[in-house]
């Protein structure tokens, strides 16, 4: 049986669990639960988001709860990780028709249309296959 952190862990992935591991940098950052499953991407400065959502501070109630492990990635600066946020979320959105748990709002660079999580929830629900596949 395979398990989410030993494939990361093989992939070289290493997940953190403690925001002072984090840079004072500009980048992108995935947020997981306890059982490995995807929670949340966000930006900015690491450190600091990052901090912010292991902390008592936090007001995203499912972030809360449910996050455990990041991931991050610096980028070049903060316009470079809004355009990687965006593109994570859009390919989780089009890969399952939903946000990630804890994203109650688009990002900004999501360029995903409500009429596309639209049909992928309606390809996932009656098991179609995407056009193309």
């Amino acid at each position: 049986m395979w398990n989410f952190f030993n494939i990361t862990r093989a992939a070289g992935v290493q997940l953190l669990h403690n925001p002072a591991e984090a840079p004072d940098a500009d980048g992108y950052y995935l947020l997981f639960g306890i059982t490995g499953n995807f929670v949340y991407v966000g930006k900015g400065n690491l450190r600091e988001r990052l901090t912010f959502h292991f902390s008592e501070r936090e007001t995203n109630i499912l972030i809360k709860l449910i996050a455990r492990y990041f991931f991050y990635e610096v980028t070049p600066n903060e316009e470079a990780a809004a355009v990687a946020e965006g593109e994570i979320y859009d390919r989780w959105v089009r890969a399952t028709g939903e946000n990630p748990l804890c994203n109650d709002i688009r990002p900004p660079k999501a360029t995903v249309t409500d009429d596309e999580m639209l049909q992928v929830k309606l390809r996932i629900a009656f098991g179609l296959q995407s056009k193309g596949k």
